[in-house]
């Protein structure tokens, strides 16, 4: 879907985002959203699901990880988000920019992929970040990961 003319110049200020969330983005010296921000995160910030698609660096992982950080609760310590990857390395990546986004709001995330070593003494973590292939059948994976660390 083409972006309206002029929609990507609204800036963040103009979204219903936590007064954290705009920290966040002004501390990575984020100003004005990009096309697939623009479209998406309203959209999202409605509770909606979505179906995007944008070319590599258009800012992806900000137009889901904002609307995610808001539909979260700063003040629970159970965990409330799954995120998968394809490659670990996109987990990294990704895991990166929703710690920036989730640290004002004190929500803490882990990021797990195979190959390093963890010391995670509570699983008390609120986003959790895998790539895919970490997972055995990712329905019965995620099934797994959840009953197991976060809602017993």
């Amino acid at each position: 879907v083409p972006t309206p003319k002029g929609l990507h110049s609204l800036p963040f200020s103009d979204f219903d985002l936590r007064a954290t969330s705009l920290e966040a983005l002004r501390k990575l010296d984020i100003v004005e959203p990009t096309p697939i921000q623009a479209q998406a995160i309203p959209i999202m910030l409605e509770g909606a699901d979505l179906i995007a698609q944008a070319h590599t660096g258009s800012g992806k992982t900000l137009a889901f990880g904002l609307p995610l950080m808001e539909a979260m609760d700063p003040d629970s310590r159970d965990p409330q988000a799954l995120v998968l990857c394809p490659p670990r390395e996109l987990a990294a990546q990704v895991g990166d920019v929703l710690s920036k986004l989730a640290k004002p709001a004190g929500i803490d995330v882990l990021i797990l992929y195979g190959g390093v070593g963890y010391l995670v003494s509570r699983w008390t973590h609120q986003l959790w970040i895998f790539p895919v292939g970490m997972l055995t059948g990712i329905g019965i994976g995620v099934f797994a990961v959840i009953y197991r660390y976060g809602r017993q």
